[in-house]
């Protein structure tokens, strides 16, 4: 078990390494964690290292009970890190497609669809801010940034003292700031409308993280990743 613990923390550490490398690597992780919205971001890295595709996972004991449904012969669990103990070790999922029901075989994942719209932002606009425009998209924007603005200081302070030896350190801290900012933003609004089957390729591929190559060490795009993944758990 050491050595396997030892290889997960390795896979973390250097899928993280990796990620804001380029654009194209931080939206596959986004399309990723999007869709495993519920973990932590180590373990979001650890599913996207593992199986980039999976899109539910959950361990042996859930699927049983909560959806009866079994785990197939042969599939392979993916590793993540368990630190609800006094020391760290691995636990294991499996994503939906690892399963199947003897009675149905249908599974839904989440999703928003046209008629349900307007009661999901009335909903988000009740908990996170004023919203005022029409299209759903557009509303997802406002949210994103008012999630944003409410919630990105406590990270800024921590990236100020974790910026040696980076990128960010060629920048002064309004900047800093700004890079934070506009990265958490568009990253959280891609992630929510990833998540509610409204982003397609056109729409991926035109959000741009101007700034995402500043964050270029393991603390900075920890910190990062994290407050991405805490602020998209809505």
């Amino acid at each position: 078990m050491a050595n396997k613990l030892r290889s997960a923390v390795e896979l973390l550490q250097t899928t993280v390494s990796e990620l804001t490398l380029s654009e194209a690597n931080w939206r596959s992780f986004l399309s990723t964690a999007s869709m495993n919205y519920k973990y932590s971001f180590a373990n979001q890295v650890l599913i996207y290292a593992q199986r980039p595709e999976a899109t539910a996972g959950a361990s042996i004991d859930f699927w049983n009970k909560r959806y009866k449904r079994w785990v197939k012969k042969n599939s392979k669990g993916i590793a993540l890190l368990d630190d609800s103990g006094a020391d760290l070790k691995l636990r294991y999922v499996f994503d939906v497609t690892d399963t199947h029901c003897y009675h149905d075989e249908t599974f839904k994942l989440w999703q928003v669809r046209e008629e349900h719209q307007e009661s999901v932002i009335k909903s988000f606009a009740d908990n996170f801010g004023e919203i005022s425009h029409l299209d759903f998209k557009q509303n997802i924007e406002q949210i994103a940034e008012n999630l944003t603005v409410a919630n990105e200081a406590d990270y800024l302070a921590e990236l100020l003292e974790a910026k040696e030896n980076s990128n960010l350190e060629t920048l002064d801290e309004i900047k800093i700031q700004e890079a934070l900012h506009q990265t958490l933003k568009n990253s959280v609004e891609f992630m929510l409308l990833n998540r509610a089957g409204m982003a397609d390729e056109i729409y991926k591929n035109s959000v741009k993280f101007p700034y995402l190559t500043y964050f270029n060490t393991l603390d900075t795009v920890t910190i990062l990743g994290t407050a991405v993944s805490e602020i998209a758990q809505i």
